[in-house]
């Protein structure tokens, strides 16, 4: 049987098993995370459950809806999009990626500063429009 240019050469090497077992660590790892974090929600939620009672439960739910609401706004998408500029900026050089983190810290900051301000002298609206009343402006 003769060899052909097609046919594969011994000096190919298979894909290492270290890199595997990396993925496998890693993959463990976010996993043990995520249940680590929804355990402590979980027992977060039933303690806010029993000490609050239903009517304060509900409340503490209603005012996590504005605040989620606030908190999309005010980032305007600032998670993902820096997520990608710094994976561009990798291409470059660290010094970019730097510098780019830096700004897009900055950002975040005064993004927040500006939600938390609308918030913060809105709450009076706020109130109203989410349950009726000025009582939870405050």
């Amino acid at each position: 049987m003769a060899m052909t240019s097609e046919t594969v050469s011994p000096n190919v090497e298979a894909p290492h098993s270290s890199s595997y077992s990396q993925i496998l660590k890693a993959s463990g790892m976010m996993g043990g995370s995520s249940a680590c974090a929804l355990l402590v929600t979980l027992v977060r939620t039933k303690a806010m459950a029993v000490m609050l009672g239903p009517a304060g439960f509900g409340l503490i739910g209603a005012l996590s809806s504005v605040t989620d609401v606030a908190r999309t706004i005010a980032g305007v998408g600032i998670g993902s999009s820096g997520a990608r500029q710094v994976a561009h900026a990798s291409r470059e050089s660290t010094m970019r990626v730097a510098r780019t983190a830096r700004v897009l810290m900055i950002l975040a900051v005064l993004l927040g500063v500006a939600g938390a301000s609308v918030v913060a002298f809105g709450s009076t609206s706020l109130s109203l429009v989410t349950f009726g009343t000025t009582q939870h402006a405050h």
